[in-house]
């Protein structure tokens, strides 16, 4: 996908490196959210049974399948969107409910997408670059055995600490 989009010749897509790539189930703390206490003390009083509540849910759920269909262009990127397996489902009712449990809002992403690029600037040829979105062909499947909980230390997953890999149980 990153391929045949990057021929675009288009300055101002600045392509995610392929070890970046990476599909967000849902999160504890979001990155570009402000909290009344600082991420770190949050973090400290509240990870160690986040982790726990996740790894006991992911017990519960097996291997899935994402299935990757669409290439979608917006303000600020360029994405590959998936579709949203019950499995995430059920992973993202059992984050908000950690979360809630904290007293943190417990909202979660409704999509389930990797980004290819970050838009580093106006587009030369926006109505182009949309076409080419649009006719871009995906059958992408990747199958997820494990879930990588990570702590993003600078906005866009340019700098990430892994916390905790996550086996999903085979059945």
């Amino acid at each position: 996908m990153q391929k045949d989009l990057a021929r675009r010749d288009e300055d101002s897509l600045l392509r995610c490196p392929p070890a970046s790539l990476h599909v967000s189930l849902g999160s504890f703390l979001f990155v570009r959210e402000d909290y009344a206490e600082g991420k770190e003390m949050l973090w400290a009083r509240h990870g160690g049974r986040w982790l726990q509540g996740l790894d006991r849910l992911l017990g519960q759920v097996g291997p899935f399948t994402l299935r990757f269909r669409q290439v979608v262009v917006t303000d600020s990127a360029v994405i590959a969107l998936a579709e949203c397996p019950q499995e995430v489902k059920v992973i993202r009712q059992a984050l908000t409910a950690l979360r809630s449990d904290s007293g943190l809002d417990g909202s979660q992403p409704i999509i389930v997408h990797t980004t290819l690029f970050r838009l580093g600037g106006a587009l030369r040829d926006p109505p182009t670059l949309l076409e080419a979105a649009v006719s871009t062909l995906v059958e992408a499947r990747f199958w997820v055995e494990d879930v990588v909980v990570t702590r993003e230390l600078r906005y866009p997953s340019l700098v990430t600490e892994d916390l905790a890999r996550l086996p999903l149980p085979h059945r």
